[in-house]
């Protein structure tokens, strides 16, 4: 990251496709985990609108309510559909919620520039992949064991309590919610095909 920050230091004006050339000419791996949107909506859901796991401002539920735009003052949770619909409706900056296609400078023009493309199912596999050859094994396993610790793994993003594979999060969604979430998660879909991965 302290490389790819000082290169942008020094060529503020080149584009991300000038940087994911220099990427290659210089070896550097640049990786990135995309998940199915429908279970990524569905774990937010689990985990912002149910859990309820960030308190701010005087709303008990802020990363949905607030977020989202909800009455926070109505008791949670709001149901899934409820949420859905309000998130096709209003959209949201926030991360939890935003495409993916939007992350890492605009993820749906640029992820052409990154050497690998990690499926979230396979995320930690996908990561000790990318290390393999290019770490020392004691580094590799480091790595491993914090991503398989599930502490480790909320930290970095890639696993929460409230995952949920892509056919489990199909079944919890109306027909009505999956039509308006595909909309709204368009650019994210039509990106993971152009990947061509499986997730």
């Amino acid at each position: 990251a302290y490389a790819i920050a000082r290169w942008h230091e020094q060529w503020p004006h080149r584009s991300w496709l000038a940087e994911a050339a220099f990427a290659k000419r210089s070896g550097w791996l640049r990786a990135v985990v995309v998940r199915d949107p429908l279970s990524r909506f569905v774990s937010s859901y689990r985990s912002k609108c149910m859990k309820c796991n960030a308190s701010i401002g005087g709303d008990p539920c802020y990363n949905c309510h607030s977020v989202l735009g909800l009455d926070r003052h109505r008791a949670p949770p709001y149901t899934i559909d409820e949420v859905a619909k309000q998130l096709a409706k209003r959209g949201s900056p926030n991360p939890h919620w935003r495409p993916q296609s939007a992350f890492c400078g605009g993820l749906g023009r640029t992820w052409r520039g990154y050497t690998t493309i990690v499926p979230f199912p396979r995320a930690v596999a996908g990561i000790a992949d990318v290390l393999d050859a290019r770490a020392t094994k004691e580094a590799q396993r480091g790595v491993v064991r914090r991503l398989r610790d599930q502490a480790g793994l909320a930290h970095v993003g890639l696993v929460q309590a409230t995952n949920t594979s892509a056919e489990a999060a199909a079944a919890l969604l109306t027909p009505e919610s999956q039509a308006l979430l595909r909309n709204y998660y368009r650019s994210d879909f039509e990106m993971i095909a152009e990947m061509g991965v499986e997730i």
